[in-house]
């Protein structure tokens, strides 16, 4: 697949080119999944994202890579994208951004995020708790063990 974008990337549009996202989303994918590599699959996602803004499937990857290699404050700001678009689901969007913006230490964004999912999956519990917590003012912290250090 590398040889093949390399082969491309001189008729790839910035900004308009959905099949070379989507080429670079899948060398980006396959370093994260098969190789655990995210900080390279991370610079394939930040070029998927120059050929293609929206593309909801690299939106996710880039989200993985940047929480991966601790830079939640970006990957919360692509998570934003993602509830904007619902994707994959506007829970499991919801689900991502409230984990981000926790690691990023955007607790209002969180407490946001939080509420929103709520009105999605009122009966949860973890989030309820979560949502709770930061309402009352305590030492926000100790809700990051509430989530594992796995993709968001």
């Amino acid at each position: 697949r590398l040889a093949a974008a390399e082969r491309l990337r001189p008729w790839a549009r910035i900004g308009r080119d959905r099949e070379f996202a989507d080429l670079l989303w899948r060398i980006g994918r396959d370093y994260r999944q098969q190789a655990g590599d995210y900080a390279t699959a991370l610079t394939h996602h930040e070029e998927a994202r120059r050929f293609d803004p929206d593309y909801p499937a690299n939106l996710v990857g880039l989200m993985e890579s940047y929480f991966m290699v601790g830079r939640s404050g970006e990957a919360h700001d692509v998570s934003v994208a993602l509830v904007a678009q619902g994707y994959p689901t506007p829970a499991r969007a919801l689900r991502a951004a409230i984990q981000c913006a926790l690691e990023a230490a955007r607790y209002p964004a969180c407490l946001q995020h939080a509420e929103a999912y709520l009105t999605l999956r009122s009966q949860d519990r973890q989030i309820r708790s979560l949502a709770e917590h930061l309402r009352s003012g305590r030492d926000p912290e100790p809700l990051k063990r509430l989530f594992s250090r796995g993709d968001p």
